[in-house]
């Protein structure tokens, strides 16, 4: 006889609840004196050396400029405003709302487009629906780490005569044939977010080729302060920490093994939870490597026996933090409800009623991968029992 799931009685799989992320933070003794230095010279902010390297790096990394910023979000703004005038810019619905209320902060307004059905990433044929003469850039967003279609985009952007720009929040470390994420739009941004897997707390990135937008990032990020003093425009204090740059600094030290261990837990896990009947995976075009930065399935209710709020509490029963990224879709959210001009939004509706993502780690052990992937085969061989006891708590 099998073990019961949780909610019905048997064991949890985790004796304590395992987070849908876990930051890769470096130990305190190599950060002591990399600390020591800007405590005791007192230059923790100001884009002082340790930032300026860590946007050496980033720039090595990408092979495109970048400008360093306090978080993601102040970077899409920043990027935003470079465009320099007012309008519309075209993005998905399905993202965080980040994406669309950088717009919203500079002024813009925000047309949703619907997203292709399998990567979950904006449809180019949907963006260009949503081109009109109001029309200002088109924002993709790499979502999970999978990076968006590149090249029907561009010829989209090309054809409305806008700018192309991502949100690579998920994505850095991702390609798009052979070519890394934060070189592939007119500008992207990155989000260094404790939950991100170059996590150091707070901070993000502006990568452009354009030296006219770094200059006005670079900027923007001080107040609008150019070299001279004088402010051409109204800026931000969007500075990164010296602090947060050193530990980003020193996680880069060791990025590529993680990033490569990353991945092959999310084949792991693609390759066992693929298995079961109801749970769809996003769909990683070969052309692309992704940075698995969440590990999100599709759950279809009748396929797998449990709707996905079902299955988001029995995992809930089995110590396993689940989040319903990303629900709801920003269009159904009570600051974009109503938004003027909106394409047909069917696929991402679907998805976002949908998707539900688990637990995945830069250091997760082949151990973790068998007792998660066992708890949900333990759900799903007993789905009908599951789905009776979650009604009865109705």
């Amino acid at each position: 006889m099998h073990e019961r799931p949780a909610i019905l009685g048997g064991k949890p799989a985790f004796r304590e609840l395992i987070d849908i992320v876990r930051p890769g933070l470096p130990p305190l003794e190599k950060l002591r004196d990399a600390f020591s230095e800007v405590l005791e010279n007192g230059k923790i902010t100001n884009n002082s050396r340790f930032v300026r390297r860590f946007e050496q790096v980033i720039s090595e990394h990408v092979d495109t400029p970048a400008a360093a910023v306090a978080n993601g979000t102040l970077g899409l703004m920043l990027l935003l405003k470079a465009l320099g005038r007012g309008g519309e810019v075209v993005m998905p619905s399905f993202t965080f709302p980040a994406t669309a209320h950088a717009a919203r902060w500079c002024g813009m307004a925000v047309r949703f487009a619907d997203i292709d059905p399998e990567t979950w990433n904006l449809s180019p044929e949907a963006a260009a629906r949503a081109c009109g003469p109001d029309t200002v850039a088109i924002m993709g967003v790499h979502v999970f780490g999978v990076p968006c279609d590149v090249d029907a985009l561009s010829e989209v952007a090309r054809r409305a005569g806008v700018p192309l720009l991502f949100d690579a929040a998920h994505a850095f470390g991702a390609t798009y044939r052979g070519r890394a994420v934060g070189g592939l739009g007119q500008g992207e941004v990155f989000s260094f977010h404790a939950t991100k897997i170059l996590g150091v707390g707070e901070g993000g990135a502006v990568t452009t080729a354009d030296p006219a937008w770094l200059d006005l990032v670079k900027a923007g990020r001080n107040f609008g302060l150019d070299k001279s003093g004088d402010c051409a425009d109204a800026g931000l204090n969007a500075k990164m920490s010296e602090l947060f740059a050193i530990i980003g600094l020193t996680v880069l030290e060791t990025f590529t093994e993680r990033l490569a261990q990353r991945r092959r837990v999310g084949v792991l896990l693609r390759e066992r939870i693929g298995k079961l009947a109801g749970l769809t995976l996003q769909r990683i075009p070969e052309s692309c490597e992704s940075t698995h930065q969440n590990f999100a399935v599709l759950v279809d209710a009748t396929a797998f026996g449990l709707a996905r709020d079902e299955l988001h509490a029995a995992m809930t029963a089995e110590n396993v933090m689940t989040r319903k990224y990303f629900h709801p879709a920003l269009h159904t959210m009570s600051c974009y409800r109503g938004e003027a001009a909106q394409d047909d939004l069917a696929e991402t509706e679907r998805v976002a009623e949908r998707v539900l993502c688990f637990p995945i780690y830069s250091d997760m052990t082949d151990l973790e991968v068998n007792i998660l992937v066992g708890a949900l085969e333990r759900i799903h061989a007993d789905r009908g029992a599951v789905r009776a006891r979650l009604r009865e708590k109705r």
